[in-house]
C-alpha cells in the first residue's frame, strides 16, 4: 500500500505554509506576471503539494525494490516498504514458508536501518496487498477534490502567512510580489493629481488615471493598474473612496468637508464603562 499523507483528514488540518510553499507562490507570479486572488494562490499551493508528495513517493521507491507479497527476493536486495512509512531493510535471509491454507511460499528476513529484523512473505499470489495498488490508486481524491474539502482550511493559513511577509503585497483583493511593481515614479503622480484635479478631484478609477501615464505597452493591463494602486495608496494625497468590490480615487485636498471632518451624527460614538 502507498501512503500519501496529503490524503489523510490530519494533514490539512495541522496545515501550515512554508518557505518552499512561498518560493513556489513567488515563482507562480513571477512566470504569470499578474496579481492573482487568493483563491487562485490556495488552489495552486493544493496541486503543488500534490505533485511534491508524488515526487517524494517517487524518492522513496527509488530506493529498492516496493514490498508486496508476490515477488521474489534474493539476499543483499534492498527492499522498500510503503506500509512502514517507507522503511528501506536488506534481505538476509529466505528460507520456505509454512502454512497450508497458502500454499507454496517464502518468507524473507528483513534488517533494517535500525538494527530490526523482521519477516515477511514472498512468492505468495494470494495476498490482499498484492490487489490493492488499482484500487488505490482510483480512490486517490484529485488535488481539485482535495481544495474543495480543505480549501477555507489552505485559504485562511495561506492569507495569515501572506499577510505577515513584507515581499507580498494585497490589493483589492488580489496578491502579487512588492519587488515586481512597476516603477511609478514621482511625475507621473503628480499627473495622476492633475486628472483628478481636473475632474473636481475625483472619484475617477485607476483605469482613468492609468492611461495617461505613458507605462510601457508591454506590461499587462493588470499589473500596471494594480502597481498605480499601491503607488497612489501610498501617497497621502489620494483617497480610495470607492465601495466594497470598486477601487475609486479622490483628492484628499477637494473631498467635501463633510468626507474630512463627519458631522458629530456621523462620528463613531466612543462609550465609557465604569
Amino acid at each position: 500500500m502507498t501512503r500519501r499523507n496529503i490524503q489523510d483528514h490530519t494533514y490539512w488540518e495541522n496545515f501550515q505554509v512554508t518557505e518552499e510553499d512561498l518560493e513556489h507562490l513567488s515563482n507562480l507570479l513571477v512566470e504569470r506576471e499578474i496579481p492573482l486572488p487568493l483563491d487562485e494562490l490556495a488552489r495552486a499551493l493544493v496541486a503543488f503539494r500534490c505533485q511534491r508528495e508524488e515526487e517524494r513517493i517517487a524518492r522513496e521507491l527509488s530506493k529498492g525494490t516496493p514490498y508486496l507479497p508476490r515477488n521474489t527476493y534474493q539476499v543483499g536486495e534492498t527492499v522498500v516498504f510503503p506500509a512502514l512509512e517507507y522503511a528501506t531493510a536488506q534481505v538476509i535471509g529466505v528460507r520456505d514458508g509454512h502454512n497450508p491454507e497458502y500454499g507454496a511460499f517464502s518468507v524473507i528476513q528483513a534488517e533494517f536501518s535500525n538494527g530490526r529484523r523482521r519477516e515477511f512473505a514472498a512468492d505468495l499470489a494470494d495476498h490482499p496487498l498484492n490487489k490493492t495498488q488499482p484500487a488505490e490508486e482510483s480512490a486517490l481524491r484529485s488535488p481539485e477534490d482535495l481544495y474543495s474539502e480543505y480549501g477555507p482550511r489552505v485559504r485562511a493559513a495561506l492569507n495569515t502567512r501572506l499577510e505577515a511577509e513584507f515581499g507580498f503585497i494585497r490589493l483589492a483583493g488580489q496578491w502579487f510580489l512588492k519587488d515586481l511593481l512597476v516603477d511609478i515614479n514621482a511625475g507621473q503622480l503628480n499627473l495622476a493629481e492633475a486628472v483628478l484635479d481636473m475632474a473636481g478631484g475625483g472619484p475617477l478609477p485607476t483605469e482613468a488615471l492609468v492611461r495617461d501615464l505613458d507605462l510601457p505597452k508591454e506590461i499587462d493591463p493588470q499589473l500596471r493598474i494594480f502597481s498605480l494602486n499601491y503607488s497612489l495608496q501610498e501617497d497621502d494625497r489620494f483617497d480610495e473612496v470607492g465601495p466594497a468590490g470598486e477601487v475609486l480615487w479622490y483628492l484628499r485636498r477637494l473631498e467635501p468637508p463633510e468626507v474630512l471632518d463627519p458631522p458629530m451624527r456621523l462620528q463613531p460614538r466612543v462609550l465609557e464603562y465604569d
